[in-house]
C-alpha cells in the first residue's frame, strides 16, 4: 500500500472527479493563505475500471496512491483557464502521508517555489480581470478566483467589492454602476450630483461664484 499527499496553497476549493475510478472524488479545501497555511489531502491506493467488452463489462485495475496524486495534480493544473509552468496554482504532491507542519519543515524550498509560481499566476489573473472590467464594468466577468488573487497580492480593486448595495442602476440607461461613482461610464449621465459638483479634472479651473451664474441671473 502506498500513500501520497496533495498539497495546495490555493485560497479556493478544488474539486477533482475521476469517473470509473476509486477514489471518485478528491476534495482539497481552500488554504488559509492569509495565515500562511497549506491545505493537504492524503491519497491512498485505489483502482479504475477498464471496459473489456459487453459480456465481461469492467475489470478493476489497481492504482497506487502516488500515481493517483500525480495524475490529479496534473489534471488540476492543466484545467485552469490561465496556465503556464511558471505561473500556476500552488498545487503539488509528495510521497507519503504528511502533515502540514512536516511539509513546511522538510520541504520548505519546494513550498516557496510553488507559492512563487502562484504569485505570478495571480498577477496574470489580476491583469486579465482589470482588462475585462475596464471594458464594460461588468461584474459578471469577475470570479472568486479573481478576487482571491487580488486579496492574495494585497491589491484593492473596484471589482473586488461584493457588499450588498455596492452597485446601483444608472437612472438614464439602467447600467449597473458603482454606488460611489459620479458619472455613469456607459452613457455619461450624472448619477451623483453632489460628488459631480465637487469634482474637477487636472488643469481645470475650480468653479467660483463669479464664474458660475446663479439660476436667477440666467433668467434675466
Amino acid at each position: 500500500m502506498s500513500q501520497a499527499t496533495i498539497v495546495s496553497g490555493a485560497p479556493f476549493l478544488i474539486l477533482e472527479t475521476h469517473p470509473q475510478c476509486v477514489p471518485y472524488e478528491i476534495r482539497i479545501p481552500p488554504a488559509k493563505f492569509m495565515e500562511g497555511g497549506l491545505s493537504t489531502v492524503v491519497i491512498e491506493d485505489g483502482y479504475h475500471g477498464l471496459y473489456i467488452d459487453e459480456k465481461r463489462g469492467y475489470m478493476d485495475i489497481p492504482d497506487d496512491g502516488l500515481g493517483i496524486a500525480v495524475r490529479t495534480v496534473r489534471d488540476i493544473l492543466v484545467s485552469q483557464f490561465i496556465y503556464d509552468p511558471d505561473a500556476r496554482p500552488a498545487v503539488f504532491c509528495l510521497p507519503g502521508a504528511l502533515a502540514e507542519a512536516d511539509i513546511k519543515k522538510s520541504h520548505a524550498t519546494k513550498v516557496a517555489e510553488e507559492l512563487e509560481h502562484q504569485r505570478k499566476w495571480f498577477e496574470v489573473i489580476v491583469r486579465r480581470a482589470d482588462s475585462a472590467y475596464n471594458k464594460n464594468h461588468n461584474m459578471a466577468e469577475i470570479s472568486d478566483v479573481h478576487r482571491s488573487a487580488a486579496q492574495y497580492l494585497g491589491l484593492e480593486r473596484d471589482w473586488c467589492d461584493r457588499s450588498p448595495g455596492s452597485m446601483i442602476p444608472c437612472p438614464m440607461c439602467y447600467t449597473m454602476v458603482r454606488k460611489v461613482a459620479a458619472i455613469c461610464y456607459a452613457c455619461r449621465a450624472i448619477v451623483n450630483e453632489e460628488k459631480y459638483s465637487k469634482g474637477r479634472f487636472a488643469g481645470q479651473e475650480p468653479l467660483t461664484p463669479a464664474l458660475t451664474p446663479s439660476p436667477t441671473a440666467l433668467t434675466k
